[in-house]
């Protein structure tokens, strides 16, 4: 319990939600009382009266003294609410609902306050959790790949008048349909694909061996089950395809010359050495994505929350939102693609749920690990990373959204959870979380010019994926 001023404050909590009993007198009300009046007094003309000179009975006169009271009462709750929420640190998680218990004008208010709160997240022993995080290797067979890659991007090639085989380069245009439907993302024309190369989805290269320019081809390929694609995974997909052209490829010669044409190599061994050391760290950061999504998973499974339901219902919107649109991207409807699954409504509705609840209590965990940490996002820190993000866009629209309040909030939030995985990661090793400096000079080696695949792979934060 709490006196500010006068004003009578008491809490009460049950569960996720808190009560707030506050009792004003008329020594609070005065100020609320007198700022009102003059707030109204501008929207009042009355006869007799210069605007903004009308005395508080005319006011109440004019407006009706319910509609006075109203704002009066608004005025007052707005107030001692924020008060009450400082006071008695309170951490609302949605808006209040306000009863008004008594009042006599001017006087007397007594109000209700009811809300839902942040719960209580009780962390289990965090500081003790290991994870192995085993040495990252790179294989000679992992570097040739790529200098065949390399070879192939370089190589020569000649139109051939014959059957396709391995190692050609066709000339294609295609569309995949499922349904009639065309499906997002599978359509293309004078696409150069490399027979051999892997670059589609397992069965489509091996369909086009034996075909000419000019020969047209309609199959069916089978997604995997695991396809990252969730819509796609375990469908299928009926492609047309054209030949427009088939090219022999002569890849140059492995040699110090090539490694001078293929970027700014001495030699070989000089090439060699920068893929090695891409792939490694291209694997090292893959592997530190990997180890912190299990820690945080252990850290998650310790830990014991009440979780509130308007921050599941919330989340479950979120998820069932991207869901549907990643369906209407890939040109399928939901119930079509509940049949084409063979899942249940109630099946789909339950792994919804279970994602939304994974992820709102992954959120809270990080949360409350990162107040007992002392964790914070410094103001400078988050000019410095709003800047970076605006330097990544010509469009003025998106920089000027980086400048909003919410959108600031939301990039504080993701950097204030990069931190505190980055500190439970540190607790999970042996370096006593001083893993934070390897990890910057990681991220400081940019990548050498034409030393690998143009691919670039961008992961989603811990906190989405769950």
């Amino acid at each position: 319990m709490l006196e500010y001023a006068t004003v009578n404050i008491e809490s009460k909590r049950t569960g996720n939600e808190t009560i707030l009993s506050i009792t004003a007198s008329k020594q609070d009300l005065e100020p609320i009382v007198r700022s009102t009046y003059n707030r109204l007094r501008e929207s009042v003309e009355a006869k007799g009266f210069r605007p903004g000179k009308a005395p508080n009975d005319i006011i109440d006169r004019e407006l009706g003294e319910q509609t006075v009271h109203a704002e009066i009462i608004d005025a007052a709750a707005q107030k001692f609410y924020r008060q009450a929420v400082e006071s008695e640190d309170v951490r609302p998680i949605n808006s209040p609902h306000v009863e008004v218990k008594k009042f006599v004008p001017h006087n007397e208010l007594e109000l209700e306050i009811k809300v839902e709160v942040m719960p209580e997240v009780k962390l289990g022993d965090y500081k003790k959790i290991s994870q192995d995080k085993p040495a990252v290797e790179v294989t000679d067979d992992e570097v040739d790949n790529v200098l065949t890659s390399l070879q192939d991007r370089f190589a020569e090639r000649e139109e051939v008048d014959r059957a396709a085989k391995e190692g050609d380069e066709v000339t294609i245009d295609f569309i995949g349909t499922r349904n009639g439907k065309p499906v997002d993302g599978a359509e293309a024309k004078d696409y150069p694909l490399q027979l051999g190369s892997n670059r589609f989805i397992p069965g489509f290269e091996e369909e086009l061996i034996g075909l000419k320019a000019g020969d047209d081809k309609v199959f069916t390929i089978k997604f995997p089950d695991d396809y990252n694609e969730q819509s796609l995974a375990g469908t299928e997909v009926e492609f047309n395809v054209s030949v427009k052209k088939v090219s022999e490829t002569k890849r140059p010669k492995l040699d110090d010359e090539f490694a001078g044409n293929a970027g700014p190599f001495k030699n070989l061994e000089h090439l060699k050495t920068d893929i090695h050391d891409h792939l490694k760290s291209e694997k090292e950061q893959q592997q530190e994505r990997a180890f912190n999504n299990e820690v945080v998973d252990k850290v998650v499974d310790q830990a014991k929350v009440d979780l509130p339901q308007s921050m599941v219902d919330a989340e479950r919107q979120r998820v069932e939102s991207d869901f549907l649109r990643s369906l209407s991207e890939q040109g399928l409807d939901k119930d079509e693609y509940l049949k084409k699954t063979g899942q249940t409504e109630d099946k789909h509705q339950k792994e919804i749920d279970e994602q939304a609840e994974r992820r709102v209590k992954t959120s809270l965990v990080l949360t409350e690990v990162a107040t007992q940490e002392g964790l914070e996002v410094t103001p400078d820190e988050l000019e410095v990373r709003a800047q970076v993000l605006a330097g990544q866009y010509q469009d003025e629209k998106i920089r000027e959204e980086l400048t909003k309040p919410e959108v600031r909030r939301e990039i504080a939030n993701q950097m204030l959870a990069e931190k505190t995985v980055e500190k439970l990661g540190g607790y999970a090793t042996e370096d006593g979380g001083n893993k934070s400096e390897k990890t910057d000079k990681k991220s400081t080696k940019k990548p050498t010019k034409k030393s690998s695949d143009d691919k670039s792979k961008q992961s989603k934060k811990k906190t989405d994926s769950k």
